[in-house]
């Protein structure tokens, strides 16, 4: 309860920022960054529950990132779509890119699952901070 007052206040709002931006960087950095190593081929090895972390997180500061820029609880259906669009950007970019890296479908579905999970998250959160201002008495 008081975890989520904190989210949303005022004080906490550059680190929402500042940790949407840094996400950002580590997301692109750890995905385009030219790669020697080769990870193995099965489907649901460490790179795929890696690639569902990364976007679980992303996504979720993402939507609290909109949330402290509209002060207003912005639509999850859009939050998922750009998520996911954002995952399809960076396999595009890792098959066009000559950096020793190759766009996998099971990548992109990893991302889509991590943005998934952080759906629910967000639902609940922003269910739970409806709640807590309609409980709110006003002065």
């Amino acid at each position: 309860m008081k975890l989520i007052k904190l989210l949303f206040s005022k004080q906490f709002r550059p680190y929402i920022v500042t940790g949407f931006i840094l996400s950002t960087i580590v997301i692109l950095g750890a995905t385009l960054y030219p790669s020697d190593f080769s990870m193995p081929t099965t489907i649901w090895d460490y790179d795929k529950i890696g690639h569902a972390m990364m976007f679980l997180v992303w996504t979720l500061i993402f939507g609290l990132f909109l949330f402290v820029l509209k002060n207003n609880k912005p639509s999850l259906v859009l939050i998922f779509v750009v998520s996911a669009s954002f995952g399809l950007l960076i396999e595009v970019l890792q098959f066009i890119l000559p950096a020793g890296r190759s766009a996998e479908l099971w990548d992109f579905i990893a991302d889509i699952i991590g943005s998934g999970i952080a759906i629910t998250l967000l639902y609940q959160i922003f269910r739970f901070s409806n709640r807590e201002e309609r409980s709110t008495p006003v002065n």
